[in-house]
């Protein structure tokens, strides 16, 4: 999504729930969910370098993509999230002009899709 905004596409205003900032850590954290060795996760950042280019981490970085963007945004993320970490949406919410971070606890990264408290929010955001 904000690949798309920051190329141009356009919106009134955005929701993100447990956003991701950064594909680097990503990486490495699909490296460890999946128990790959620390090789493999190398070789799989090679791959990555060398089908996208050695800069590919610096251009898909949410916070740098968003940073020229003037659309309200409501980020939604859990502080004690374990599959993505809470500072990668405070990153972009500190990015983001008119941006504005909702932290919870006790959610984690997928309680937090059903709490009728967030969706209620994120659709009063979306409303008014």
């Amino acid at each position: 999504m904000t690949l798309a905004l920051s190329e141009g596409i356009t919106c009134r205003k955005v929701v993100f729930l447990a956003a991701v900032c950064w594909l680097s850590n990503s990486l490495t954290k699909f490296a460890k969910l999946n128990r790959l060795s620390p090789e493999i996760e190398v070789k799989l950042r090679f791959l990555m370098e060398e089908k996208f280019g050695k800069e590919v981490w610096e251009r898909v970085s949410v916070d740098r993509r968003v940073a020229n963007l003037h659309i309200p945004a409501l980020l939604f993320h859990d502080t004690g999230d374990r599959e993505v970490d809470f500072e990668e949406s405070r990153a972009i919410a500190q990015a983001w002009h008119g941006a504005q971070l909702v932290a919870t606890s006790g959610l984690g990264h997928k309680r937090i899709l059903r709490n009728e408290r967030v969706i209620q929010q994120a659709v009063d955001f979306i409303n008014f």
